[in-house]
């Protein structure tokens, strides 16, 4: 299960289920924005008002928006990330070294955000700041089996037919590595790894795409990189993980 708060303060829970909608759309008039949380016009104006007065959300004519503040917020909150730190240089390289596209994950409860991305192909709508939930991406789930601090359960029924949790956490614990489709919603491929700190934790996850194209002997380049690409972000982390393969092939995925 994720974490649960002992004494949860409704109005905060109030107003961040105001924000994460109002983050879902452009603009939004306040009489469509409490339709869509079931709430009064009254006690969303409250909350807008509130947020208006601290500069996160702007109204202009009838529409409320989220204002630029919450990105200077994000990107400060990625700088003070310890996976972020050690992983974005080590990215930069296999990157370079590889040529082919990588994005780094953190979990938030039950859903992973992009907190970097590199070289992904055009068609894969992957930014920073993206949210998706653990049971639509590899990278989410791989970092969900691995997790040991009270990470939401997953289940095949939570997941559909893109995904079976039992085999991804076999895989993760015999070979650390597991591939697949990157999302639920695209066919690109990747070799998804957690990356867990010196107490054990799991801080988040790598995937590295895989192309369409490959030969056998790329698979196996990309993935055994892709290995050691965890070992070096965890080195980082002063985890201590280290890999005792001395080979990677796909057919050691979870997928056929």
């Amino acid at each position: 299960m994720s974490f649960e708060a002992n004494r949860p303060v409704k109005t905060s829970v109030k107003t961040f289920e105001i924000v994460e909608q109002l983050s879902r759309t452009d603009r939004i008039r306040l009489s469509q924005l409490a339709a869509e949380l079931d709430e009064s016009k009254g006690i969303v104006h409250n909350h807008l008002s509130t947020l208006r007065e601290l500069g996160y959300v702007r109204k202009t004519g009838d529409y409320y928006q989220l204002s630029p503040k919450f990105l200077s917020i994000g990107f400060r909150a990625r700088s003070y990330s310890r996976l972020f730190t050690a992983a974005h240089a080590p990215l930069s390289e296999f990157v370079d070294r590889l040529d082919t596209g990588v994005v780094l994950c953190e979990r938030a409860s039950t859903e992973c955000i992009v907190t970097d991305v590199q070289r992904l192909p055009q068609r894969l709508d992957l930014t920073v700041g993206t949210p998706i939930p653990v049971s639509e991406s590899l990278t989410g789930l791989v970092a969900a089996v691995s997790a040991t601090d009270g990470a939401p359960t997953v289940s095949a029924e939570s997941t559909g037919a893109d995904y079976e949790p039992t085999a991804i956490r076999e895989a993760v614990a015999e070979q650390g590595y597991v591939v697949g489709p990157l999302t639920t919603s695209t066919s690109i491929d990747c070799v998804a790894v957690p990356i867990v700190d010196e107490a054990g934790d799991c801080c988040g996850s790598v995937g590295a795409v895989l192309p369409a194209d490959r030969s056998e002997q790329r698979s196996v380049e990309l993935t055994e990189a892709a290995v050691g690409l965890r070992t070096r972000i965890e080195s980082r982390l002063d985890s201590g993980w280290e890999s005792t393969r001395s080979f990677a092939t796909e057919k050691h995925s979870w997928i056929s």
